[in-house]
């Protein structure tokens, strides 16, 4: 089960779109980016996915065109998706509903401007569950960098832990960074004992510990960064 902290960027679209250099991590609570229950990954990658990978085309309105005759589909958000997510993110329990009102927003920016919020949301289906929608992750390129991308949220229904989702959508996200030019992805979360499971995903998926800002989110809660160099 992963976890990731909101980013403040992500917690606040105003002043990431404005451009400020805000510190993308948790909201104040455990994670405003992802919560996968998986521990298998937070992303998946770009345009063609090796074998245990899904084949997507930058051909649609975020960017990419499922293969068909895929049981397990990564596609763009949808405005009927809404709903699902926000079910998805209170499900996963660790957010309070300041967090998860965080994320509904950022879902109402990117259905409403698209990739001019500054935040690309894709979901995860899975043909053979009811309801299909099973997962989303919601990235974007940091502000006032060149090449560099932050993951704000990655969630995956409890009930679908151990699907490998969290896991194909980590490597979507990060060969969609590297389709785009992209050179590297960023993520915070909590050093709290509870996140001891997202920090062993993020490690697992090739993700290093680049910086640690003790008691940020509280005393005795550090703020965890961690980076994945993609090229």
């Amino acid at each position: 089960m992963v976890s990731l902290q909101p980013s403040w960027s992500a917690r606040w679209p105003t002043l990431r779109n404005a451009h400020l250099q805000v510190p993308v991590g948790r909201a104040t609570v455990p994670a405003a980016g992802e919560f996968i229950s998986d521990c298998g990954v937070t992303r998946d990658h770009t345009p063609v996915l090796g074998s245990n990978r899904l084949w997507l085309r930058a051909e649609t309105r975020v960017g990419f065109k499922a293969m068909e005759n895929q049981t397990v589909q990564i596609r763009p958000l949808e405005p009927g998706d809404r709903s699902r997510i926000r079910d998805i993110v209170t499900a996963s329990g660790n957010f309070t509903e300041e967090e998860i009102a965080v994320a509904q927003e950022l879902v109402d920016s990117a259905l409403q401007d698209g990739e001019a919020s500054g935040y690309i949301i894709v979901v995860l289906e899975d043909r053979t569950r009811n309801p299909a929608v099973q997962g989303y992750a919601c990235y974007g390129l940091t502000p006032l960098t060149q090449g560099v991308y932050d993951l704000y949220w990655i969630a995956v229904d409890p009930k679908a832990q151990g699907g490998g989702f969290g896991r194909k959508l980590i490597h979507f996200v990060e060969d969609e960074v590297m389709r785009r030019g992209g050179r590297m992805v960023l993520i915070e979360t909590s050093s709290q004992e509870s996140y001891g499971g997202t920090i062993h995903f993020y490690e697992r998926s090739g993700y290093e510990l680049a910086a640690r800002i003790r008691n940020f989110y509280r005393v005795g809660d550090d703020k965890l960064i961690f980076q994945k160099d993609l090229v």
